[in-house]
């Protein structure tokens, strides 16, 4: 079997979401993505994260 990699552009948006009504008032936050891929391999993908908001950033 030969290993294949694709190397041509691919571009990613994301898009801020309302977080659900069960998760009010809690401090996550929502993202769409929207995968588009070029070249050889031409597809398009959707994804979603939902992560914690934090109150301080962390220090390098």
């Amino acid at each position: 079997m030969t290993d294949q990699q694709a190397t041509e552009p691919f571009e990613v948006k994301l898009n801020p979401e309302p977080i659900s009504s069960t998760a009010d008032g809690k401090a996550l936050g929502r993202m769409s993505l929207d995968k588009a891929f070029h070249g050889d391999l031409k597809t398009t993908s959707q994804s979603e994260i939902v992560a914690p908001i934090l109150s301080q950033r962390w220090n390098d």
